[in-house]
């Protein structure tokens, strides 16, 4: 039994001698600590750096511009999309109307623009200026830290006002004095017409207001032109046919009376 009991002693002696300390442990666990820190730490590094690359020229994940997502996109695919995201609102008709007449523009016909081109220098300018954490929240958490913006569509007031300026050439209409007419032998009074024309200001002030509101229809400011002979100035007339000795009343444009009457001889004429 004594020699059994050195035995043991002896061996757990040995055991203790080939087993690193306490202390000695705790060295070992935190060597391995650092070692796959620093491990871990280089993969993200490099995964944020390979992840980084993917997006070298190209737009912030998560950008969106005109309502329309280009993250990743490069500028010309961009502008692209962006274009044709915008195209509608510049060639969305308004309708300008006045009783049975109508006309139809478009922003693009009175040359808006748009400020897509400087929205998208901005968002490439965020891009430019994303860090290495920026990335690595992308990478990582997948975070969206590109820009959001809308285009805005920039009118020319001169530009609308030329348009309305066109406009108003046709649509002027000059006012017709009334008239008498007897070319037949017979007064016919030809009726006045009442004339038109466009206030150009208060008309290209309301069609760009329709453009801004993204309304359909504008009226058009007119100004009725009266003439300045009526028929009422031809109330009452008196027509001489001097082949029938006749002399004729015309009230509000038919015959009341009729005279014969004597008429002047050809040395004598009578007046008309």
């Amino acid at each position: 039994m004594a020699v059994e009991a050195i035995a043991s002693e002896d061996g757990r002696r040995a055991l203790r001698r080939l087993l690193p300390r306490r202390d000695n442990w705790l060295t070992y666990v935190l060597v391995v600590l650092i070692v796959l820190a620093v491990t871990a730490v280089s993969g993200m590094a490099y995964a944020t750096y390979s992840y980084a690359q993917r997006y070298e020229g190209r737009l912030l994940p998560g950008t969106s511009i005109a309502g329309v997502e280009v993250g990743g996109l490069s500028r010309g695919e961009a502008r692209a999309r962006v274009e044709a995201a915008i195209r509608p609102r510049l060639e969305a008709p308004v309708s300008l109307g006045w009783r049975d007449k109508s006309w139809t523009v478009t922003p693009a016909d009175v040359k808006a623009r748009s400020d897509a081109e400087a929205v998208i220098d901005g968002a490439f300018a965020a891009a430019d200026e994303a860090g290495f954490l920026d990335f690595a929240r992308m990478r990582f958490v997948d975070a969206d830290v590109g820009p959001s913006d809308d285009v805005a569509i920039g009118y020319d007031p001169d530009e609308v006002r030329r348009y309305v300026a066109a406009l108003a050439k046709d649509f002027r209409r000059r006012p017709k004095d009334a008239a008498l007419d007897y070319s037949t032998g017979w007064v016919e009074i030809t009726e006045a017409r009442k004339g038109r024309r466009l206030k150009v200001g208060k008309t290209a002030s309301a069609l760009l207001g329709a453009f801004r509101g993204g309304q359909a229809h504008a009226p058009l400011a007119v100004k009725i032109v009266e003439p300045e002979v009526t028929s009422d100035a031809f109330d009452k007339v008196l027509l001489l046919r001097i082949g029938e000795n006749k002399l004729y009343l015309y009230e509000e444009g038919a015959i009341t009376e009729e005279w014969v009457v004597a008429t002047g001889q050809p040395e004598y004429p009578t007046p008309t």
